[in-house]
């Protein structure tokens, strides 16, 4: 069982949910009364009366009024395309854990299928965000159609979320939404998710160490308060402490990554510098100091 902060959308509601539902609808605004509605009457009906005694001149090309290649506004629906299937399994359940002891900012998701598989995607920051717009946007979308529509589901996602900002927490959910996506797609295959994505393109990849560590992001003593992005703590000697040692046995780290097969690693050293004169000149002190 997944710890932390849950939240679970269902294709069904329950009678609470549905309450809930109710309490936040936004009615529509009741007629103007009083004097702002004669304000308003009378400036409405001025501007009507300014339009009307405008000469109006023909459009040197008219839109046809009807006939071939013609198109009725009565035609546009206001209902989005339904998800075109590819197979026959359906997303039953959106399922999104915050697991705050294991790593603050941190979300994990899970999409439930009436088959039985279950695929699982992650992302990282304002978690509390990034789950609301799951459940209480992208959700809608996802329950009830089929999870291998991968890429009909990123597109419409994607291209209503431009509307509005593409990047940040809307981006940051389509792509925990795709990872689980695709893990649904390998399951069913039987297959690695790579192989589905074209294959090796070669038999090795080179990687390197970003000497990070548990309370990088995070306030030390802070518990599950994520702190902000490079403004974390450098942390203490032990395990996996890649950030202290990185500002403070640089050399014993490098011998142990090299050991495990890592030819780089990153350095933070100067995010202390950061900090203290704000990024926009370092005085050469601060550089020899870090």
């Amino acid at each position: 069982m997944w710890r932390g902060v849950e939240c679970r959308t269902n294709m069904k509601k329950t009678a609470k949910q549905s309450a809930v539902s109710k309490r936040h609808r936004v009615s529509s605004p009741s007629p103007p009364s009083g004097e702002r509605a004669g304000v308003r009457g009378r400036a409405t009906s001025s501007i009507s009366a300014a339009l009307a005694a405008t000469p109006q001149s023909p459009h040197p090309n008219p839109l046809p009024q009807g006939g071939e290649g013609t198109e009725s506004r009565a035609t546009i629906s206001p209902t989005a395309k339904p998800v075109p299937n590819s197979s026959g399994i359906k997303i039953t359940a959106i399922e999104t854990v915050i697991p705050d002891d294991i790593m603050p900012g941190l979300l994990l998701l899970r999409i439930h299928t009436d088959a039985g598989v279950i695929g699982h995607g992650e992302t990282y920051y304002a978690p509390h965000a990034v789950a609301a717009m799951i459940h209480d946007w992208m959700g809608r979308r996802l329950l009830g159609a089929d999870p291998l529509s991968i890429e009909n589901h990123w597109r419409f996602l994607y291209e209503r979320a431009s509307a509005f900002g593409s990047r940040g927490t809307e981006l940051r959910a389509i792509s925990a939404i795709d990872l689980a996506l695709w893990d649904i797609l390998g399951q069913v295959c039987g297959r690695p998710v790579w192989q589905l994505l074209g294959g090796k393109a070669r038999d090795k990849v080179r990687v390197y160490n970003s000497s990070g560590g548990p309370t990088y992001g995070r306030r030390l003593g802070a518990g599950r308060d994520q702190g902000w992005p490079g403004h974390g703590d450098v942390g203490k000697p032990g395990p996996l402490e890649d950030n202290w040692a990185s500002n403070y046995a640089a050399g014993d780290l490098a011998e142990e990554l090299v050991a495990e097969g890592y030819c780089a690693m990153k350095f933070w050293t100067f995010d202390r510098a950061f900090h203290e004169h704000g990024g926009n000149f370092l005085p050469w002190s601060a550089v020899k100091a870090c």
